[in-house]
């Protein structure tokens, strides 16, 4: 009678995915976690889709497909889930499950950056640095690397400061006082 509950439950659902997706003591259930994941996917929910397609990007109690994952962050990314926008532009800058676009890639990275993923700050922040997808620029690099690095992005700090190398000190003064900027507009947002 609990399971015929929670059958509906979306929250409930994603909670059953997660615990069996983790090992919480009594080993992992992959297979487990992919059916409540699916059930969640199914209503709607941008977690619950973002996370199926974790599962079968990583073949997780699934058969590795790239394109179902693809389809599945794609759903997630739509309603502007952080996560799975880092996850499809990811997809696409490696180009599995999709072809190969870095201009795309770039795009959904920035969507998730935006949000605040320091995830995605530090990849956009590489992107810059290396003219992937977007403009080579070392302000917007360094921006994006600073805004990392203060929410403890790991690697972000010192890649941060092999950017700050290659820039003059009013260009180090500009990008810090761009990552203020950026940081006030999106904490008055809160």
């Amino acid at each position: 009678m609990a399971r015929d509950i929670l059958a509906g439950d979306v929250d409930a659902q994603l909670m059953l995915g997660v615990t069996n997706r983790a090992d919480m003591g009594n080993g992992a259930r992959p297979l487990e976690a992919a059916k409540w994941f699916r059930k969640a996917a199914d209503q709607g929910s941008a977690k619950g889709q973002n996370d199926l397609g974790e599962m079968y990007m990583n073949g997780e109690g699934l058969s590795q497909s790239y394109e179902e994952a693809a389809k599945w962050f794609h759903k997630a990314a739509d309603q502007d889930y952080a996560e799975a926008q880092l996850n499809l532009g990811n997809l696409y800058h490696e180009g599995h499950g999709v072809s190969q676009d870095n201009v795309e890639a770039a795009k959904w990275i920035r969507k998730a950056a935006d949000q605040g993923n320091s995830r995605a700050q530090y990849n956009l922040g590489i992107l810059y640095l290396n003219g992937t997808g977007v403009i080579q620029d070392y302000l917007m690099a360094h921006m994006y690397t600073n805004l990392a690095a203060a929410q403890g992005q790991e690697n972000a700090e010192h890649n941060r400061e092999a950017i700050a190398r290659k820039m003059t000190p009013d260009q180090i003064g500009k990008a810090q006082q761009m990552a203020r900027d950026w940081m006030e507009e999106h904490q008055s947002e809160d």
